[in-house]
């Protein structure tokens, strides 16, 4: 049985990533566009889904940068995951960001800088993350990435499956889930706060 997760919407609303795979075939998590149609007057409706990144490893994870050309995602094809950027809708011109290391997912773009934001683990089930920037610039057509660097801000705590972090729109500040000091006092997690006015 097919299941389909939406990820991340393209910045003209036509075109919405979903990761995509099969319970019932032997079949890796793949990274689909579908294509929308309506407006917010008729309501959207899916299209037509397309193949963007479908091969028999796993990929995952995909965002699409703020002006549409470039879709991050990560994959698991070099036997470790890693994180790459194509172009959209082409699917040309693949380029790694991510460094070699144990495992990196979970691409961000900045919304103001040409810079893209990765996670790479740091030890084998520990569940803590370090976060990476990396700058980029595209040069008539051609995505270039510098060399990843690491955030200095701490590690983040990334159960499986969940996000960690998140960038805020000015792209100078995160929002970083941390493991906590518990002192051995067990925590029930039965409530949600919500922070107003947080950066203030």
């Amino acid at each position: 049985q097919k299941t389909e997760v939406p990820w991340s919407g393209h910045p003209d609303g036509r075109h919405l990533a979903i990761l995509e795979y099969d319970t019932s075939a032997d079949q890796g998590y793949d990274v689909r566009i579908v294509n929308l149609t309506g407006d917010d007057r008729t309501g959207g409706k899916a299209g037509e889904t397309t193949n963007f990144q479908g091969t028999r490893f796993d990929e995952g994870s995909s965002s699409f940068s703020p002006d549409g050309r470039w879709l991050a995602y990560n994959s698991n094809d070099s036997e470790q995951w890693q994180v790459f950027v194509r172009s959209f809708p082409g699917g040309g011109g693949m380029k790694q960001i991510s460094i070699e290391g144990l495992g990196s997912g979970w691409p961000t773009w900045s919304q103001t800088n040409q810079e893209l934001f990765f996670t790479t683990a740091d030890a084998p089930g520990s569940g803590e993350r370090q976060i990476f920037t990396v700058k980029y610039r595209i040069d008539e057509g051609v995505f270039t990435p510098d060399r990843p660097v690491r955030w200095e801000g701490g590690t983040a705590f990334e159960p499986p499956y969940i996000a960690s972090y998140d960038l805020h729109p000015d792209g100078e500040r995160l929002l970083v889930r941390s493991l906590a000091d518990v002192n051995d006092i067990e925590q029930t997690f039965d409530h949600v706060v919500l922070f107003e006015n947080f950066f203030d």
